[in-house]
């Protein structure tokens, strides 16, 4: 009798190992830029006396770098702590990229442009 509804446990536990398991991935692309990241962020520039403008919104990153880096109809993956991967068109060229932005707080955010890598501050409107 115990080996019976033991048996029945274990081959009952089998059965529904399956449908316990999860379908989703935690590295799926999601619409949009993290709220997160949305806003007006500078960084100083000292060797031009000036300071970089990038701008994120819902859907669009636009650095003010030298050269236009606007990434529309963006989509985001999470890769790892605080590391999103951001996709988009850039409809100046007529290409698609990619640019990596990390959260470090309220305050400050990094990216990883191959000829810069700068933490930008939050700026107020008054600041530019």
């Amino acid at each position: 009798m115990k080996i019976k509804n033991v048996l029945v446990t274990v081959l009952a536990t089998l059965a529904f190992v399956p449908a316990l398991e999860s379908t989703t991935q935690a590295a799926t692309w999601h619409k949009g830029v993290p709220r997160i990241f949305w806003g007006k962020w500078k960084s100083p520039a000292p060797e031009f006396h000036t300071s970089n403008i990038m701008i994120i919104g819902k859907t669009y990153v636009n650095n003010g770098v030298m050269e236009p880096q606007i990434y529309k109809q963006a989509k985001y993956k999470y890769i790892s702590k605080h590391v999103y991967k951001i996709y988009g068109e850039n409809p100046v060229y007529g290409s698609r990229s990619s640019i990596y932005l990390k959260f470090y707080n309220h305050n400050k955010i990094g990216t990883n442009y191959s000829h810069v890598h700068q933490k930008y501050n939050i700026g107020s409107e008054s600041s530019f």
